[in-house]
């Protein structure tokens, strides 16, 4: 598909799944599309564009967005040119506060990024990561918010960061560089601490 000069190193770039042939990206396999439907791109808060699986039309994607908050739908942001596998993202689902909330599009969403890989007939387990500590993600529930449940997303595994929230990552990375202004670059106050959280929670999904 044909997109704006200004979006076309970004989604070269970040996506890495693709090439451009006479001004159009060529996805590199026919699991994945690039929305057509440009207004469709202000639903994404990562990206200035929406790469999503060919079996999801944009009418879908519009009835699957609700289910997040602000409407940030999992959209992809990197995809393995190899075997096909993504990492999207998204803001947190709308479960509620008795967590029992649910949407079968949102479901249907999140099944497609890990369904459609490129000469893989059989499902993989799906990893869900999410950045904060689990008591957090229940409180959000008393605000609407939540997290997803391994009972409605199909052989899929939530696994916890138990990273603190942006304002606190603000303060740490305020101090780190008052200290390494300081002190030199010998100390993180901190921030090793929120590197190692994340380390470890990647190392659950190798």
């Amino acid at each position: 598909m044909l997109l704006p000069p200004d979006l076309q190193d970004s989604v070269t770039q970040a996506l890495k799944c693709g090439y451009w042939m006479n001004g159009s990206f060529i996805l590199s396999n026919e699991c994945w599309r690039i929305s057509s439907e440009m207004p469709l791109i202000f639903l994404c808060w990562c990206a200035s564009y929406l790469c999503l699986a060919t079996i999801f039309s944009d009418i879908k994607i519009k009835q699957a967005c609700t289910f997040r908050a602000r409407c940030r739908l999992p959209a992809i942001s990197w995809c393995h040119p190899g075997t096909g596998a993504v990492l999207a993202r998204s803001s947190q689902p709308l479960v509620g506060l008795m967590m029992n909330m649910r949407s079968i599009s949102d479901e249907r969403l999140v099944a497609a990024l890990w369904t459609q890989l490129a000469g893989i007939k059989e499902r993989r387990r799906l990893y869900i990561a999410d950045a904060r500590p689990r008591k957090n993600a229940l409180a959000n529930g008393a605000m609407g918010g939540g997290s997803e449940s391994s009972d409605n997303y199909s052989q899929s595994e939530i696994v916890f960061f138990g990273i603190d929230n942006i304002h606190a990552m603000g303060e740490s990375l305020v101090r780190l560089r008052d200290y390494v202004d300081t002190h030199g670059a010998n100390s993180s106050d901190g921030m090793s601490s929120f590197l190692e959280k994340v380390m470890t929670g990647l190392g659950s999904f190798c």
